[in-house]
């Protein structure tokens, strides 16, 4: 089996607009990419809070 692709922050925005949008659950999305509520919630949080950019790891500790 190969690697997970990498969740960028694009890859995180669409996965949460899919969510937004009604097309998809977050116990779906969950399931599907093998990510915890906790950790959609967060990066929902951090979309709310700063944009594309606070799905960035590296902005992580800049933003906090």
């Amino acid at each position: 089996p190969g690697a997970a692709p990498r969740w960028t922050p694009l890859r995180k925005r669409e996965l949460l607009r899919r969510i937004q949008s009604g097309e998809a659950t977050a116990e779906t999305v969950c399931a599907e990419h093998n990510l915890s509520p906790e950790e959609i919630a967060s990066w929902a949080e951090r979309e709310r809070r700063f944009g594309t950019r606070g799905l960035k790891v590296s902005n992580l500790q800049r933003l906090r």
